[in-house]
């Protein structure tokens, strides 16, 4: 790292603590067993700093006293930075482990106290800040070798942080994920027209920022108590009627306005391309019952992402997580010129608000919904779109839904766990937005209906929900 940027390295406690600093303005360059050599400066209990030289365990002595003016301030100086600019952080890999430094110069701006810090099971990390955007999706580096590549503050919801946190696989994908409803903010894979870029080939905020100013949307975000609606926002469950927000009234739409997708939740890096999101749901929230803690985990792999979602509950109480990013694969501004292939063969029928008709789901082969083989989405869109949830046994083997753009030769196709998927269009937004959802998930108002799979996750068990997103370019 050139030191123009200023070099921050620091060493993260078992207990959250931050230990160490390096000194700003040192270039450092990688060694042949490598390692990054470079000069360090220790704080010691009283502030000061002390040369270490050459070391190879950069900030291994303690500073237990609030660091984080002396980093503030020392990296202004070094770098003439305005200290009304938010910086962010990012990490790189050091010393074979990868953790990330939660917002040391927000908090600071913020007159906080030193934040506790959220590690992977790893012992330490090397962090760098600078006092710029972050770098486009098309200037990555598109062989990187699956590290976790980042994190940094981006915002500040009430008081928590909320962190971004972008994973790169060597294979050229790039997964840029939030606390902010354990969501995925954009998804990236290499351009074959435009060799070393990437194109973004999901639709949506590209930042945090945008992010929450579409909240009620749930762009990319984790759904849940219980995804999709659910009618005349009430369930009786084990002879107790339990009241719901009406937020699409006079129904109940993807957990109310304080659903899974807009709550901050914690995080954990389990290796370098996973990252596992947890949130606790006190009893009572939303008007459900039961304490949940739930638990989604992302994976980047070879041209893959895998979503696993988890919970458990103290209580009986109804549980349908699902993901509900919206995808264009040709990243741009239509969705007519892509094919899609529905693997379920039967589709619920629902009424103008989007609540299943009485009786069983029919056969998609008998309705206009039918894309069992692969039809182009102009068509789909000439007829109204689709928002509808295609059911069936299941089979985690089963393609549930392949999405080709021909264009451009792109494909992604996605397995599941789960007895369904809703196929949204877009068609309700204004302006209508050019993506498609796919949302794997339990049946729409399950809770009300006793002829549909049963969602109700009771005390001892555990929901597990997995899907994988494949992609071919």
């Amino acid at each position: 790292m050139h030191g123009d940027y200023g070099t921050h390295n620091v060493m993260i406690g078992t207990d959250g603590n931050i230990t160490a600093a390096a000194r700003l303005g040192d270039r450092h360059a990688r060694r042949s067993d490598g390692r990054y050599g470079l000069r360090t400066e220790c704080l010691g209990q009283q502030g000061g700093a002390r040369s270490q030289g050459d070391d190879r365990y950069v900030g291994h002595h303690r500073a237990r006293i609030p660091i984080l003016e002396v980093l503030a301030e020392r990296y202004a100086a070094a770098t003439g930075a305005d200290l009304s600019q938010l910086a962010y952080y990012r990490s790189f890999n050091s010393f074979k482990t990868t953790c990330i430094l939660h917002g040391v110069y927000a908090r600071y701006m913020m007159g906080r106290s030193p934040p506790k810090v959220s590690t992977s099971k790893a012992s330490g990390c090397a962090c760098w800040m600078r006092s710029t955007s972050p770098p486009t999706a098309s200037t990555r580096d598109p062989h990187a070798d699956g590290r976790t590549r980042g994190s940094f503050v981006d915002n500040v919801l009430g008081d928590r942080d909320v962190h971004q946190l972008s994973l790169r696989h060597r294979c050229g994908m790039q997964l840029t994920l939030t606390t902010f409803g354990a969501g995925i903010i954009s998804v990236a894979v290499p351009d074959t027209e435009r060799p070393g870029s990437t194109v973004t080939i999901t639709h949506g905020p590209v930042d945090l920022t945008s992010l929450q100013t579409v909240t009620g949307r749930a762009v990319g975000s984790t759904i849940g108590r219980v995804a999709n609606r659910i009618a005349g926002a009430d369930f009786e469950l084990d002879g107790t009627v339990y009241r719901l927000e009406a937020n699409e009234a006079p129904n109940h739409l993807h957990g109310g306005s304080r659903g899974f997708h807009q709550q901050v939740w914690e995080y954990e890096l389990l290796d370098d391309t996973t990252v596992r999101f947890t949130l606790d749901s006190p009893d009572g929230e939303g008007g459900y019952p039961g304490t949940v803690h739930a638990e989604a985990t992302y994976r980047l792999g070879d041209r893959r992402i895998d979503i696993d979602y988890t919970a458990t509950t103290d209580s009986p109480t109804p549980i349908n997580l699902t993901n509900h990013a919206y995808w264009n694969l040709a990243g741009g501004t239509t969705l007519g010129d892509h094919r899609l292939r529905i693997g379920f063969d039967d589709v619920l029928l629902v009424g103008n608000d989007g609540i299943p008709l009485p009786g069983p789901p029919v056969p998609a082969i008998d309705t206009r919904f039918h894309c069992n083989e692969q039809h182009e989405l102009a068509s789909v869109l000439a007829e109204g779109g689709l928002d509808h949830c295609f059911v069936g046994p299941i089979d985690p083997e089963r393609e549930a839904i392949v999405l080709e753009h021909p264009a451009s030769g792109r494909r992604l196709r996605i397995t599941t766990n789960q007895p369904g998927v809703q196929v949204y269009t877009g068609q309700h937004f204004v302006p209508p937005q050019p993506s498609i959802a796919f949302e794997p998930q339990g049946w729409p108002d399950s809770p009300n209906r006793p002829d549909f799979p049963s969602c109700i996750l009771r005390p001892g068990e555990t929901y597990h929900h997995h899907s994988v997103y494949r992609f071919d370019w």
